[in-house]
């Protein structure tokens, strides 16, 4: 997988911003407060809907000076991923809901509601998870764009995570590699018969 685009629109504290790495290695560097986290919180959010904390739950909307949301307000997330030399474009859109209850011409703000777009074609929350399903290894991809993610798991699991990696390596590859080790082949005996011999 590729980042051809990745853009936002009132997320978090950025109002605007968009970089076309093109598939190249890119750094975005910074002072403390400048945006560096949110900008990696919006490409989490996008795939996954964390931040990367791995919080479900935070403030993405502008906020006024009184730390409070701003009316009618929505933030946007947008990417163009390359996948196997194809491109597909995402998009989340999280917004307030306003509706106007029976018998008053006044708005009332009634939560939230977040949009989906596959390709520029609106979907439904499941069907967006699906589609990335059939595309990545979700879990492993959020370890690879993650740096969080992989040191959060067990031990166990990191090992498992990192031996998944890596070509299987036979007993003969070792001793091949480290002669010394050849006295502790096993010449058919199993581990026990050959601790005792090596004992005796």
């Amino acid at each position: 997988m590729k980042l051809v685009e990745l853009s936002l629109n009132n997320f978090k504290g950025v109002s605007e911003f968009s970089i076309a790495p093109d598939g190249e290695d890119c750094k975005i560097v910074g002072e403390n407060g400048t945006g560096k986290t949110t900008i990696m919180d919006s490409f989490l959010w996008l795939l996954f809907g964390e931040d990367s904390k791995g919080q479900s739950e935070f403030d993405l909307l502008p906020l006024t000076p009184e730390g409070e949301e701003e009316d009618h307000s929505q933030a946007s997330v947008e990417a163009v991923l390359e996948v196997e030399g194809e491109e597909i474009r995402l998009k989340k859109t999280y917004k307030q809901k306003w509706v106007i209850p029976r018998g008053s011409n006044t708005p009332e703000f009634d939560g939230h509601t977040t949009d989906y777009e596959f390709d520029e074609v609106p979907v439904q929350k499941k069907e967006f998870e699906s589609k990335l399903e059939d595309l990545f290894d979700l879990e492993r991809l959020r370890l690879l764009v993650d740096t969080r993610k992989f040191n959060a798991l067990h031990w166990e699991k990191r090992r498992t995570v990192l031996m998944d990696l890596v070509e299987e390596v036979s007993r003969e590859d070792i001793v091949e590699k480290e002669s010394q080790l050849k006295a502790l082949e096993l010449d058919g005996k199993d581990i026990d018969e050959r601790r005792k011999q090596l004992k005796s």
